[in-house]
């Protein structure tokens, strides 16, 4: 009877009768090792503790006794797993995972809806009175402070008027706007359906991922612009960009700067450090445009979102203002090389990702709007646009960076800084550009499947 791992009737049972007559035997495929003592068994005091042929470790059974997990047999549980439950337990895990995974992602893009724009700057301003006032609006300038500081909406549609090309125009310009953020920032103004828009004027730059700034890589605005079409078209931009030359850039320049891309779309899918400003922005009563530290009202009502340099108080700017004049010549000297730079031929590839502004100009007239690309005057030779505009790849350009022909626009007198025009030069600028837009050829691109805008 040992040899069948049960115990042996003479070394006594309570009732004196063996295993054997107690009916219990060891059912087919069940080994030979690792059996309990059967349960309610008392043995007399005193008496030997009876042995097992075989000892633990107890081993899975690799096929159960009648085959369904948690049965017993001769009153023994079994520790048997079949490969049916197994497969069943692993399709389990893994649809709860990816049940927990849609379930976040659901969460986290609900969130994100809720978050409001960036306020940095008037952005969220902006877009919040278009949203609220901006029904009339057909003609938009987007772009960085060049824009933002440099071209009076008001003087624009007034020299429209003057043409017979009545105009409503605003001035949707953001300090510290990059090609890729004004990307994003186009994508807001088209979820708008601004039911009179028409034409978006837009300051042309070369699509440049680089981060310049480290200290704001990771701010708001920053990462609000880091969504994942967005990112992509960055990271694309970078692959396209040259390596620095200087000896004090990293080696590891292009994946640090990706590293900092897809940490700001992180914190952007999942709506990182907006819950304060989302907050705000569900509980107060007013529209954020009406009380913003950035812009008065009287910069979007009777401004058009134009901010004139000349009337502000900005400490920032009226240092930069006094070192300009204190410097005059070094400016003069930068725009004296400017025309020979505007006529060099530069590779179409000096644009990181044509790609990107392609599909923003489709999109652009897909929704039945006009694209206008422009260079404000600056301080360095801009030849990029002109050259993409000759081959083609420009719908419509319009350069001011000319001081041979704009030569008031390079004044000392008509100048905040050396990148920015005042109120004065800000005006002249309207009038010179209301000129050269109203000179455009009409579009020789129509979509037909755009239809009405309401």
């Amino acid at each position: 009877g040992r040899r069948w791992g049960r115990w042996d009737p003479r070394r006594g049972s309570p009732t004196g009768t063996g295993a054997r007559e107690s009916g219990q035997r060891r059912a087919p495929g069940l080994p030979r090792c690792g059996l309990p003592p059967p349960t309610g068994l008392n043995l007399p005091h005193g008496s030997p503790r009876p042995r097992l042929r075989h000892r633990f470790p107890l081993r899975p059974v690799q096929s159960p006794p009648h085959g369904a997990d948690g049965m017993t047999v001769m009153g023994i549980p079994s520790f048997t797993t079949s490969s049916a439950a197994g497969s069943s337990a692993a399709g389990s895990s893994v649809a709860g995972l990816l049940g927990f995974s849609l379930a976040l992602g659901a969460t986290a893009a609900g969130l994100r809806s809720l978050v409001p724009p960036p306020a940095e700057y008037g952005l969220a301003a902006k877009l919040a009175y278009l949203e609220e006032r901006g029904g009339e609006v057909d003609t938009l300038f987007l772009g960085s402070s060049r824009v933002a500081y440099g071209i009076d909406a008001p003087a624009f549609d007034r020299h429209m008027a003057e043409l017979g090309k009545p105009t409503h125009s605003f001035n949707l310009g953001v300090g510290g706007m990059t090609t890729l953020e004004a990307n994003q920032v186009l994508t807001r103004l088209l979820d708008l359906r601004l039911p009179a828009l028409r034409t978006v004027i837009i300051e042309f730059e070369a699509w440049d991922a680089r981060i310049y700034d480290q200290k704001n890589s990771l701010s708001n605005r920053s990462i609000g612009w880091h969504t994942p079409t967005d990112t992509r078209q960055a990271l694309q931009a970078l692959g396209n960009t040259p390596l620095p030359t200087r000896r004090d850039e990293p080696r590891r320049w292009r994946r640090n700067e990706s590293i900092t891309h897809l940490r700001a779309l992180a914190l952007n899918l999942f709506s990182v450090g907006a819950g304060p400003r989302t907050l705000s922005s569900l509980s107060r009563a007013d529209s954020p445009w009406r009380s913003d530290p950035w812009l008065s009202a009287a910069d979007l009502e009777e401004r058009a979102g134009f901010q004139d340099l000349s009337a502000s108080d900005d400490e920032f700017r009226r240092r930069g203002h006094e070192a300009f004049l204190a410097r005059p010549g070094k400016f003069t000297r930068r725009v004296e090389r400017i025309p020979a730079g505007n006529q060099a031929t530069v590779p179409l590839a000096n644009h990181f990702n044509l790609p990107a502004l392609a599909a923003q100009i489709a999109r652009l007239r897909a929704a039945g709007l006009r694209p206008v690309y422009f260079t404000p005057p600056g301080k360095l030779a801009q030849p990029l646009g002109r050259c993409l505009a000759t081959a083609g790849l420009l719908p419509a350009y319009l350069s001011f960076n000319e001081p041979l022909r704009y030569p008031e626009l390079y004044a000392i007198e008509n100048r905040n800084d050396a990148d920015h025009l005042n109120g004065h030069g800000a005006a002249l600028l309207a009038g010179h550009l209301a000129r050269e837009f109203s000179a455009l050829p009409p579009p020789a691109h129509t979509d037909s499947t755009a239809g009405p805008r309401d």
